[in-house]
């Protein structure tokens, strides 16, 4: 299997599981808030490997035919990131009544809560002076 291949599989694996979780969520609201964790996750190494994936398609000497084509099917995985990526976030708010992406923004207004850096809870910067 290529890899473009399995990025759409295991992002239209994902979908699936986001539409059980859909279907079964009231049953249990702190396992899937833990799931849709874990999918995440999962997405954002999907992602990492895609970027990749993508950069490398980008370098050398490529048959424009095949290169056209590979770029499609990274075009349509993004698309399929985009989607489970904005399924995730709705799935969150309806099972916990509130943005928790609005609500990091109203906590930190100053700070690009996207950022690496903001993930891992400090800006090593801010602790080393650079001399």
């Amino acid at each position: 299997m290529r890899q473009n291949e399995s990025f759409t599989i295991r992002l239209k694996a994902i979908l699936s599981r986001l539409d059980e979780i859909q279907e079964n969520y009231a049953s249990d609201e702190d396992n899937a808030l833990s799931d849709l964790d874990e999918i995440k996750e999962e997405l954002e190494e999907i992602n990492e490997h895609l970027f990749h994936f993508e950069d490398h398609l980008y370098t050398g000497d490529k048959d424009p035919n095949y290169f056209v084509k590979k770029a499609e099917e990274c075009h349509h995985a993004r698309e399929l990131s985009n989607r489970v990526e904005k399924k995730i976030v709705n799935l969150r708010r309806e099972i916990t009544g509130y943005d928790e992406r609005e609500i990091m923004q109203m906590m930190y207004p100053d700070e690009d809560i996207d950022s690496e850096d903001f993930e891992d809870g400090f800006d090593l910067e801010d602790f080393y002076d650079e001399d």
